[in-house]
């Protein structure tokens, strides 16, 4: 979670807001609370990540550090297909990721999306 801390302090400074204009933004008293939260003294509740998220443009998983540049990449492709390349997409995809040696654990995308 420590990258979560970095780039609130990271995107505030981007966005040019003083600790004291973002605390406001968020609905704290004054920057005390800013700062602890940059410095990863406190943790922050999922209401808060999505809050400073909001605040900040970006999705949650972004201001997290969980995004997958790969998966980006894929969906970007999926979005650009018509229903009939996406249902190709999704036979090819179950296709590789039923190959053992291409899974993890034994998970499957179908099976996790039913």
């Amino acid at each position: 979670m420590k990258a979560l801390y970095s780039n609130i302090k990271a995107l505030r400074i981007e966005k040019g807001w003083s600790q004291e204009e973002l605390a406001l933004r968020l609905g704290y008293k004054d920057r005390s609370m800013l700062a602890k939260i940059e410095a990863g003294k406190v943790d922050i509740t999922v209401g808060k990540v999505e809050a400073f998220a909001d605040a900040f443009g970006v999705a949650p998983v972004d201001l997290i550090g969980w995004r997958d540049d790969t998966a980006d990449g894929i969906a970007a492709i999926y979005a650009q297909l018509n229903n009939e390349g996406k249902m190709a997409l999704q036979a090819a995809a179950a296709g590789i990721q039923s190959v053992p040696a291409y899974s993890k654990k034994g998970n499957t995308i179908m099976q996790e999306a039913k």
